[in-house]
């Protein structure tokens, strides 16, 4: 979101198709292994990528 008003601000253009990203879907079933890789993957993703 800083970066989409900071371009506002600068008078840059801002193609929102541009910044979206496909949402992460995981399936149901996981082995151990898929879900310790799949929350390790969040948890460095976190709240700091807004």
């Amino acid at each position: 979101m800083k970066a989409l008003y900071a371009n506002l601000a600068a008078g840059v253009a801002v193609v929102l198709k541009n910044r979206v990203t496909a949402p992460l879907i995981a399936p149901e079933k996981q082995n151990v292994l898929q879900q310790q890789i799949l929350q390790s993957f969040l948890a460095s993703a976190g709240p700091s990528s807004n």
